[in-house]
């Protein structure tokens, strides 16, 4: 699946930015978004958050064409909702402790 392996270099550009982005203490800082890498991923280059946010939406209003079935663009739809929820924690955007937690 071709958005599989996007959303996996995505989410790797993601931990990349994170880790060269200056913060104060952050609660990912000693093992970034993803602490062990359990396959050959390359970063997907990103210039900040808001083209993560951009790239992530964009595959995600791709999912109902290019997903091998609906319950896998469902799946993916959520681990996409997840990221955008972490991208919020990241930006420093308003979200409550419940909407973390079923995001």
């Amino acid at each position: 699946m071709n958005i599989g392996k996007e959303l996996a270099e995505l989410t790797a550009g993601i931990d990349a930015l994170y880790r060269r982005t200056p913060r104060s203490d952050g609660f990912l800082d000693k093992e970034g978004l993803i602490p062990v890498a359990m396959a050959e991923v390359s970063p997907l280059p990103l210039r900040d958050y808001v083209d993560a946010r951009e790239k992530l939406q964009a595959l995600a209003a791709r999912l109902p064409a290019e997903a091998e079935s609906p319950l896998r663009a469902d799946y993916v739809g959520e681990m996409i909702d997840s990221l955008l929820a972490l991208l919020d924690t990241f930006e420093g955007r308003p979200i409550s402790f419940d909407d973390r937690v079923a995001r």
